[in-house]
């Protein structure tokens, strides 16, 4: 049904001659004339109408799961479009009711003046599923449609990343900042950490005007070659969409996910849900003022949300409401990085209950607002008190085991030098902390334990997952490592934080990374990481693989220290683990803390 073998091809894939694409091709000689006239009707209308003209459509088709009965009995709302896109327009606006009706009005002709065209362009073709696809489409199931899509629709963004061959052939690592300082306006610089400090090694790229390095496009230049993530936005529409209920506070998000057959959406569980608890999605943004996100569902939904979450914000019934479902509020207040709400919500269920769920995320709260050591004290007390829950048990061991033993005196102890380099808050080594041979050794120890214990890890950081192994979990390391941060790393850094002893540096989270260009992990993109100071140490060298590095988005640079030496940050500088292009890349990411001498361990 086909009006040629190239629409075909472009809408189905292939070039047999089945399916919908005929009845909205504007280039199909019988009927072209009238599509173009719909189509451009509904760009200056509702394209609303076009979506529901499609969704007929791809019923003919004999690769569709649905027919058009199936689809109008999913699709049933009980409110007519014109209603409908009447609230839609409104949104929070207050009217009086001639305007409404008047715009009840327009609407209603426009949704006839649309239906009418689409039959008119349709009865035009005397195959019989066409047809009947006339006949069925009444001038009420059409309007029925087009309320369920506007009703129903759910924006999505899927980010796809992909590397791009710069248009400059590759530049090697030994041309010098003299040589390329006029070669280019647009660049990110490249710092490769040399084996003596005698002199900092620049190299320069072009870059491509249109790509911005910024926290939501990374563009990373790794000889000659950009690794740019780029976003594609989408409307779903399905017939199990009108099923899931609205919620603030939801149980379940949709999300895109890639197979073999294309995009798949799929409705995922934010956290367990009983058998007779029902599905629900939030319809509006979840950030918004309760005031304004009540107004969106009430003008555009017409519904009223009393869940957990409105309640609490709005301060009506919330002593009513369930501690489970105020703990859900919270969580979803981490989630949402909005860490003071979350913490007065928490300390407000502490008060009816203690919970050693509560005090383990009334931890996560203060660390979101760079309470750290009140947090890790925290953790420590409720642990007394629940000494069986588990994440709080997890916490404490992983505490001890990198407990610093440093005496308060560390006067006469050597440690490396950092030099301070690009900006502020960023530093470098002069020499190893670890020699080839350590690093050498520390990666195969590493490789020992992912195999004993089925694998590296992949899952433990939420927001940017790391193909990782925590190094207190490798017995033949953490004895080393901690050695290593009393006598040298603690120090360096007291050098250049001011005011900060050796021993008031305490470890938050510290991990092997493994960077495999052609198997898992291969870059990360722009972020922040959970730490107040945050350290990337070199466990093999330059020659070992191509690429890779810490980009530092808000200075456009790429910092490689070489094997055994380690760059240190603050934690909230963006930055974004650079692509390698060949080999594999071993580094140890650390997230330290000051710890705070006014910490208590009282709950």
């Amino acid at each position: 049904m086909f009006c040629s073998e190239q629409c075909c091809k472009v809408a189905s894939g292939s070039t047999h001659k089945f399916g919908w694409h005929r009845l909205l091709c504007i280039d199909e000689g019988l009927i072209g004339g009238v599509v173009s006239e719909f189509e451009n009707y509904c760009m200056h209308t509702s394209e609303t109408f076009l979506l529901v003209a499609k969704l007929i459509a791809r019923t003919i088709s004999i690769s569709s799961s649905s027919d058009l009965k199936q689809i109008l009995s999913e699709h049933v709302t009980g409110v007519p479009w014109h209603i409908a896109a009447a609230r839609s327009k409104l949104q929070s606006n207050c009217a009086r009711y001639e305007t409404f009706s008047r715009m009840l009005t327009v609407l209603k002709d426009e949704l006839f003046q649309a239906w009418e065209l689409l039959m008119l362009c349709w009865s035009q073709i005397q195959e019989s599923t066409v047809q009947e696809l006339v006949k069925a489409i009444t001038l009420d199931k059409f309007s029925e449609l087009a309320a369920s899509l506007e009703l129903t629709l759910k924006p999505a963004t899927w980010e796809r990343s992909k590397c791009v061959v710069d248009v400059v052939p590759d530049i090697p690592f030994t041309v010098s900042l003299d040589d390329m300082r006029t070669a280019c306006d647009n660049h990110t610089r490249v710092f490769n950490m040399p084996n003596t400090c005698t002199e900092l090694d620049l190299v320069e790229h072009r870059l491509d005007p249109k790509v911005n390095l910024c926290a939501h496009s990374l563009a990373c230049v790794v000889q000659g070659r950009i690794m740019t993530t780029k976003a594609w936005n989408f409307l779903i529409t399905g017939h199990r969409l009108p099923r899931l209920m609205h919620s603030c506070c939801p149980n379940a998000q949709i999300e895109l996910e890639t197979s073999t057959c294309g995009l798949l959406t799929k409705v995922i569980a934010l956290h367990n849900v009983s058998s007779h608890e029902p599905i629900t999605v939030s319809y509006v943004d979840t950030s918004m003022s309760v005031e304004r996100r009540q107004q969106k569902l009430i003008s555009q939904f017409g519904i009223v949300c009393s869940c957990a979450k409105c309640c609490w914000e709005s301060k009506k019934w919330y002593s009513c409401l369930k501690a489970d479902d105020m703990y859900k509020v919270a969580l979803q207040y981490l989630e949402e990085d909005r860490y003071y709400d979350a913490e007065i919500l928490l300390r407000f269920l502490l008060c009816r209950k203690y919970s050693a769920d509560v005090l383990h995320s009334l931890g996560q709260a203060f660390l979101g607002q760079d309470k750290w050591g009140k947090a890790h004290a925290l953790w420590r007390g409720s642990q007394r008190l629940y000494p069986f829950h588990s994440a709080l048990k997890n916490q404490i061991e992983k505490d001890d085991a990198y407990r610093s033993s440093l005496p308060d005196s560390t006067v006469g102890l050597e440690h490396p030098a950092l030099l301070e380099f690009v900006a502020a808050s960023v530093w470098l080594t002069e020499k190893p902390i670890l020699s080839k041979a350590q690093c050498a050794q520390w990666i195969r120890t590493a490789e020992w334990a992912a195999h004993a214990q089925g694998g590296w890890n992949t899952s433990r950081h939420y927001a940017v997952p790391t193909t990782d192994l925590p190094i207190h979990s490798i017995p033949g390391i953490l004895d080393d490592w901690n050695q290593l941060m009393d006598l040298a790393i603690a120090p360096a850094l007291a050098t250049v934080i001011s005011n900060a002893k050796p021993q008031d540096f305490r470890v938050h989270d510290a991990f092997i990374v493994k960077y495999d260009s052609n198997d898992g992990q291969y870059y990360l993109p722009v972020h922040r990481d959970q730490g107040q100071l945050s350290l990337t140490i070199a466990l093999n060298d330059h020659d070992e693989y191509t690429g890779g590095g810490t980009l530092f988005h808000s200075h456009d640079v790429i910092v490689r220290p070489s094997v055994g030496n380690f760059v240190a940050f603050k934690s909230a500088l963006l930055h974004a683990g650079a692509p390698i292009l060949n080999g594999k890349r071993y580094i140890i990411a650390v997230f330290l803390y000051l710890e705070d001498p006014t910490s208590t361990d009282q709950t």
